[in-house]
């Protein structure tokens, strides 16, 4: 009886034994499926892609505006600030001859030639505007332009012949006139009669846009004209008789 009792323990252990086996083995086979489902429902995390370099490159800088204030220069000062001006004028081909320093008529035509050519009023004074245009890094350099001597003789007696041609005299001025009909705030339309020879022969009739700010010309004064040639102008004199002048399209006035 005995034998008998220990052989059914004997069995019962091993039934017990196995069925504890079997339950860790199905729990492990549910762990895997557990670790492997949620190894699944992790995303897949990849490293971002580095982003593209612009290819290197001349950097554009953005232009600093000079916001300088400088002294306003005029004919008849003498300092080293018109020495400057009038190096730098030269270094653009508006001026010829050296820096002294001396602000006389040739450092006011030339201030006048660089403000045509850059779009500021034609003043002949160097104010802070203009100085600021004539130092930029990209001023205005001087185009040059070929005037030919007047012939006056050539002019006659044909106008159709006298057109279109840039032309350069000195002459005296016999008559000025300011034509109000164009007047502006900036200027005037100026007429002027200049004798080439002497004082009364030879003479060209001369009109052109005038700043108000410019040199005012006066009868008596001598001028250094360029211009473009326009034909001719006919008109009746206090005689009753009539006039015909070769006329010019002033592009530049020089006084005195």
């Amino acid at each position: 009886m005995k034998r008998i009792i220990a052989a059914a323990l004997a069995v019962l252990m091993v039934l017990t034994l196995t069925a504890a086996g079997l339950a860790e083995e199905t729990d492990m086979a549910e762990l895997r499926d557990l670790r492997k489902s949620s190894e699944d429902a992790i995303p897949e995390i990849k490293a971002p892609k580095p982003s593209e370099t612009p290819e290197p490159g001349e950097p554009t800088p953005s232009p600093t505006p000079d916001m300088t204030v400088y002294e306003t220069l005029q004919k008849g000062m003498n300092s080293d600030a018109v020495r400057r001006l009038q190096a730098q004028l030269a270094a653009l081909g508006y001026l010829q001859g050296s820096a002294d320093g001396v602000y006389g008529g040739k450092t006011e035509a030339a201030v006048q030639a660089f403000q045509q050519a850059s779009g500021l009023p034609v003043t002949g004074i160097a104010d802070s505007e203009t100085q600021r245009k004539l130092y930029a890094a990209k001023a205005q350099a001087m185009v040059f332009v070929s005037y030919d001597p007047l012939k006056y003789d050539a002019t006659q007696p044909d106008g159709s012949q006298f057109e279109g041609t840039r032309v350069e005299f000195t002459g005296y001025v016999m008559q000025v006139l300011i034509d109000d009909t164009y007047a502006e705030s900036a200027g005037n339309y100026t007429v002027m009669r200049v004798a080439t020879k002497g004082k009364c022969y030879d003479v060209v009739y001369v009109y052109g846009f005038r700043s108000a700010e410019a040199t005012p010309i006066r009868e008596g004064n001598t001028v250094r004209v360029q211009g473009i040639t326009r034909s001719h102008i006919i008109y009746q004199n206090v005689k009753g008789g009539y006039v015909d002048l070769p006329r010019v399209e002033a592009e530049s006035i020089t006084v005195g």
